[in-house]
């Protein structure tokens, strides 16, 4: 074999001549030298691939550096093909929308600056254009129009904090050049500092993009900025850290897809349906980071709509968290919270902490989906109208209603109710909103003391105490009179009030139980949607006054203590002390609170609406968390993705354990990501995608009960989060639908490490592997090869798992993996497929046997297959219960001939001889060229070709004549394993093509010319082929001795066919040649006198005489001949021959009345074409007579209708007359009355 040789020694088998038995005179076949003239690796195709996705971004520097073409005179226009979600293009009436530069989108009222371009509001260097098709330039002053920008910032002076930030930096770099001398003074200077417009929705947008916006405007009013990076922060070119406008229309943006960052490069067009823009702008409409940002978000995500699918085009699919998490990195957890409980609100509380909020560790967003009508259950009334009109009108209606239902209450005894209309609310449905907080008063709180109404209440009790008090005072009546009986009640009422001030003290100091309310706040900053009409049992300033009061009990408690002691001096002055003043001075006893030293609630996204948490469920069910994973100790990034085309996807076996070392003392908080790659392709249809996560045992292969066991179904990215007891936990990922493979993120409190499933049951579990390295030389396009053979003993039945991998991929996808149970009887296809894909999830199991079992690698490729090496990892329980050792096969042998038409379409037919034992695998295939050429010297080769049409090839090898193997395919054939033994009676094998199927191939034709087939054999020994003529050499005897008995035979058959294929041709009216015509003008007569005449000259008259004398004399004798059974015979032409012969072929006829069986075959003739057409007449009449009946019963309908007809218009004319009749009275009547 030509190219690099097998680096491992192959198995010399025996001498071809100790296979021949003693006295066989016939040559073997001599095997073909195997030539591999293209040793080129193929690139393979795939049915399924994965997606064209942006490049990795290539870092900020890069980008920064980058040439734009901010000077640029052509414009840059993006040649991605673009695909969008149903919604989009549903919107679109199926996708029918335009691309426009921005300058086209100006409003009328800016025709005459439509082609100025700016970078911000400030008065400084702008870029611009005048039209697409003239030259850009640099203008100074574009005086007050703003013209487009990115971004919309402000100038002003550096605050302390960042001059000191900045001091600090610029030390550090000092420090780090490590130059002498003292570094240059730091003097304050000006920031830019980027103000964000809310988003604006006064316009209808498709359903993704409304969902974009809310996810836009969520960022916006999080004010989202993670390692100083913000959502502008994305978009390139900069300046000075902020993106500007770029006349040329060349952008970059960063987002993350698939656990990295992407550089998506657009260009600055914008679709738009009927003259609007269909991608979410904000309030400042020459802002254009939102249109940058979602058109990027898009051509990122184009894969998911390629290949539409009734899972991926699911309205729950296009409202997802991959807009947030492609800007901010935060991986999305969708929930549903149809009721908030104990355990939801304490969620909610540790995703909301402040410590969240202030390091972005969470983003929750809410919304309500559209199979929902938003609703608040408290906020339900009656709905009033501001005109009094329309009062006293629905006043009137109601009244008769009311008295209406009043009587049939009273006839059927039942209450009369009113239904009451839901005030709306005007939440939008597939929008999103932020949630920013949460709160909820503690049991031994008085949310009273907060409101204000109940202030005003303090106050006025304060007052009617004091004036309580001067009422009953004791001793303004005993100045009035003094009396010895008022002094006496002036002494015990002084005695008496001491212990009443106590109790006061007591009552206030006494613990309490107050009513919890807990409530929950969004915000949306988003401008054309109407306000939220919800109305909370607090205001916002009271809840930020209890949030106060119950981080500051101690004071707020002693403060009130103040107050009541303040309360009741001046209740004592009052009583006992009274002044002549009658006015009450009530702050003496309430006086403001001073602040200072208190703790202070952190104020948090200013403004937003407060639900009600019982009411929160009904109006805003769905919720996004969004999980930043970065800040956990323990972090794992898994990617399995399909990164190379040109390789197949091979799953990464590490992934598929995941272990979770934790301290059973601790508990393990943990969140897990997924991310699927969609394919390209319309052939990926899948019901969902999903990963699911369970406990398992790997060793009992066994799911274990988990509580936390979930489902992550998603097209791009969701996320799960856990807060679970500490223990030591194995979890089995099953991955579904992910053909191009799938990225996963685990980040957790406690150690996680991840493995394959034999070297966890290796470390782990302790069993025993082996490993066996075969290396395979260059593997051409179109053979067959076996890359190892492994001969396995087992003692007892065991679990056992085998790993096959390769250095070259593409090996495996066109490998098969063959086990032969050896103790099966011989000479048959005795094997079974292992799938090498899931090969290393199966458990295998080796029953104990006396010749144990084989494993065999058949490898038949489309493409060429550089050299590599085949490794094979056994793991078993015992390993001294199971032998694993690498078996020796023969290097391949090639045989190859031409074929040769024949009546039977046999391509070959060989005699096999072969020692005790041998196993083998062949293949055969046709092929044109690739022979000598003939007459040559045996050096020329005609050039292979490929055949450009196929047919079916059928191989057969026989034990005699019994049939042990047979197998068949177009143009090719394959046998992947067979045993052989040599006390077989005789083995055959057998190639031919289905002269069913292309009865062609038995005449000679252009299509045939130059065929030949090719043998590839790769056995454990060697096998003797030898071309099986035996039944040719008798026929060919047969012939030579008729030939013999009869000199000139063979040229009358010749002569007799050419003249039966003139006649035919004839017949056919197709021209002869004169030879043909000869042949034709020849007579029966003129044969046989030619004849007759050969005959005498040959033997002379004498002998001919003595010659038919003789024959006269011996007559032959009669020969009964036994007729095979067709059920002893395979071939299927000779089946139907013998089947033919057994059958009753004969009509018996009585020789004596044959005109009488001719006149009952008549008879029965007539008789059976009268009932057909009988039944055609029976059938006939049914049909005309239901024609008949149709055609009556819609005449009687007619009849019917002019009868309706008639009547009405007699109605008609009758009630006309009664008109005029009392037209005329009513005349009448007036000229009465005017008379």
């Amino acid at each position: 074999m030509k190219g690099k040789k097998d680096p491992k020694k192959s198995k010399q088998g025996r001498p071809i001549k100790e296979l021949l038995p003693p006295g066989f005179n016939k040559a073997a076949r001599e095997p073909q030298p195997i030539v591999v003239n293209d040793l080129t690796p193929s690139t393979p195709s795939f049915d399924i691939v994965p997606p064209s996705l942006c490049p990795q971004w290539p870092g900020d520097d890069v980008a920064l550096s980058h040439d734009f073409g901010l000077n640029s005179q052509v414009l840059f226009e993006d040649d991605w093909e673009y695909c969008f979600p149903p919604s989009f293009n549903t919107y679109c009436n199926n996708g029918r929308f335009h691309w426009r530069w921005p300058d086209d989108l100006l409003p009328s009222g800016d025709a005459s600056r439509s082609s100025i371009r700016r970078v911000s509001m400030k008065k400084t260097v702008v870029h611009t254009t005048t039209s697409k098709d003239q030259s850009r330039t640099n203008i100074e002053d574009l005086g007050d129009d703003p013209g487009w920008s990115i971004v919309t910032f402000i100038e002003r002076d550096e605050t302390q904090e960042e001059l000191e930030i900045r001091r600090q930096k610029e030390m550090e770099k000092f420090i780090a050049s490590k130059k002498k001398g003292k570094p240059e003074e730091v003097h304050i200077g000006k920031v830019k500092e980027v103000k964000l417009a809310n988003m604006d929705l006064n316009k209808n947008l498709p359903l993704i993009c409304r969902w974009l916006c809310s996810q836009l405007q969520v960022i916006k009013d999080k004010n989202w900025n993670f390692n100083n990076e913000s959502v502008w922060n994305k978009i390139y070119p900069q300046k000075d850290g902020i993106p500007i406008f770029n006349p040329s229309g060349k952008y970059w943006v960063k987002l993350n897809l698939l656990g990295s960052p992407k550089l998506v490069e657009i260009d600055a067009k914008i679709p738009t349906h009927e003259g609007s823009l269909l991608f979410p702008k904000t309030t400042n409409f020459r802002d254009l980071w939102p249109v940058l940002i979602c058109k990027a978000y898009f051509k990122l995500y184009s894969y998911r709509w390629k290949n539409i699918s009734k899972f991926i085009s699911s309205p729950n699919q296009e409202l997802d968290g991959s807009l947030i998490y492609s800007i901010t990195g935060l991986v999305p957890q969708h929930k549903t919270y149809e009721n908030i409980g104990l355990g939801e609100w304490e969620e909610l509380k540790g995703l909301l902490s402040d410590e969240s909020w202030e390091q972005n560790f969470h983003l929750i967003s809410v919304y309500c989906n559209f199979e929902k009508n938003p609703a608040i259950p408290s906020m339900s009334y009656i709905e009033e109208e501001d005109e009094d009109k329309e009062k006293d009108k629905e006043k009137s209606i109601l009244t008769e209603e009311a008295n209406k239902s009043a009587k049939d209450s009273d006839i059927h005894g039942k209450k009369v109710q009113f239904a009451q209309k839901a005030r709306p609310i005007n939440i939008v449905q597939g929008f999103s909103y932020l949630l920013t907080d949460i709160f909820a008063n503690t049991e031994d709180f008085d949310m009273r003391k907060v409101q204000k109404k109940e202030k005003t209440r303090q106050e006025e009790d304060v007052k009617n105490a004091l004036i309580k008090a001067k009422a009953s005072s004791p001793a303004r009546k005993l100045k009035r009179h003094q009396s010895p009986a008022r002094i006496r009640e002036l002494q015990k009422k002084k005695a008496k009030r001491g212990k009443e001030k106590e109790e006061r003290r007591q009552k206030l100091l006494e613990p309490r139980s107050y009513p919890v309310y807990k409530l929950i706040r969004i915000k949306t900053g988003v401008s054309g949607v109407p306000n939220l009409n919800v109305e909370a049992p607090f205001l916002p300033v009271e809840i930020d006054e209890a949030r106060l009061r119950m981080m500051n009990k101690e004071h707020f408690l002693n403060r009130d203590l103040e107050e009541l002691e303040r309360l009741m001096d001046a209740e004592d002055i009052e009583l006992f002390d009274p002044k002549d003043s009658t006015e009450i001075d009530i702050g003496k006893v309430i006086k403001e609170d001073k602040l200072e030293g208190l703790a202070m609630p952190k104020q948090r996204c200013q403004g937003g609406i407060w639900f009600a948490a019982e009411d929160f469920p009904n109006a805003l069910h769905e919720y996004f968390i969004y999980h930043e994973i970065t800040h956990f100790p323990y972090k794992l990034h898994l990617d399995d993705t399909w990164k190379d085309r040109n390789q197949p996807y091979i799953h990464n076996q590490n992934f598929d354990v995941w272990i979770i070392d934790a301290n059973p003392q601790e508990m393990v908080n943990l969140v897990i990501a997924f991310s699927p790659l969609l394919p390209e392709g319309s052939l990926f249809a899948p019901d969902s995608v999903y990963l699911q996560l369970q406990k398992y045992d790997f060793e009992k292969e066994s799911v274990i009960d988990w509580t936390h066991e979930v489902k992550l179904i998603t097209t791009s990215i969701v996320s799960k989060s856990y807060a679970i007891e500490g223990e030591y936990l194995v979890l089995r990922p099953l991955i579904q639908n992910c053909p191009c493979g799938f990225m996963t993120w685990i980040s957790s409190s406690q150690p996680i490490y991840t493995m394959s499933r034999l070297q966890y049951l290796v470390d782990k579990v302790g069993w025993n592997q082996n490993r066996l390295n075969f290396e395979y030389s260059f593997v051409n396009k179109g053979f067959l090869y076996i890359p190892f053979k492994i001969e396995i003993t087992s003692e007892e039945t065991q679990g056992t798992m085998i790993k096959v991998s390769c250095t070259d991929p593409n090996m495996l996808q066109f490998a098969k993996l063959i086990l032969i149970d050896r103790d099966q009887s011989t000479n048959e296809l005795n094997y079974i497929y292992l799938d090498l894909n899931v090969l290393e999830t199966q458990r295998l199991t080796f029953p104990p046997n006396q010749k144990g079992y084989r494993l065999l690698l058949v490898v038949f490729t489309s493409g060429n297959l550089p050299e590599g090496t085949v490794t094979v990892d056994i793991v078993t329980k015992s390993g001294e219960m199971l032998k694993a050792i690498a078996g020796d096969m023969m290097d391949p042998v090639e045989y190859s001939d031409r074929y040769v038409p024949n009546k039977y379409g046999i391509i070959f037919k060989e005699q096999l001889f072969v020692p005790e034992e041998v196993h083998f695998s062949l293949h055969v295939r046709m092929r044109k060229g690739g022979l000598p050429v003939p007459g040559g010297k045996g050096k020329d080769i005609v050039p292979e070709e490929h055949l450009t049409t196929t047919h079916l090839l059928l191989i057969e090898i026989y034990d005699g004549e019994e049939l042990i193997a047979a197998t068949k395919g177009y143009n090719q054939a394959i046998i992947p394993h067979l045993n052989l033994k040599t006390n077989s009676k005789e083995l055959i094998m057998v190639c031919k093509y289905d002269i069913d199927e292309w009865p062609d191939c038995k005449n000679p034709s252009s299509e045939l010319q130059d065929l030949n087939w090719v043998l590839r054999v790769i056995a454990s020994d060697t096998i003797a082929l030898i071309k099986d003529t035996r039944k040719e050499d008798k026929e060919e005897a047969i012939r030579k001795s008729w030939e013999v008995a009869q000199p000139g035979r063979a040229e009358q058959a010749k002569q007799s066919r050419l003249r039966f294929l003139a006649y035919s041709k004839s017949a056919r009216g197709e021209d002869l040649t004169d030879h043909e015509k000869e042949l034709l003008k020849e007579t029966w007569q003129d044969r046989r006198k030619a004849k007759k005449e050969t005959e005498a000259a040959g033997k002379g008259k004498t002998k001919a005489k003595e010659d038919k004398k003789q024959k006269e004399v011996e007559k032959p004798v009669a020969v009964e001949v036994e007729i095979p059974n067709p059920d002893d015979h395979v071939m299927i032409p000779i089946k139907k021959f013998l089947s033919h012969i057994h059958s009753d072929r004969l009509i018996t006829l009585n020789s004596q009345e044959p005109m009488l069986f001719a006149m009952q075959y008549i008879e029965q003739t007539r008789q059976k074409i009268k009932s057909e057409m009988q039944g055609y007449i029976d059938t006939y009449a049914q049909k005309k007579n239901s024609r008949v009946q149709e055609k009556l019963k819609l005449d009687a309908m007619k009849e019917s209708f002019k009868e309706i007809m008639n009547t009405r218009k007699e109605a008609l004319d009758q009630n006309a007359l009664l008109y005029k009749e009392a037209r005329a009275g009513y005349q009448n009547k007036i000229e009465l009355k005017k008379k």
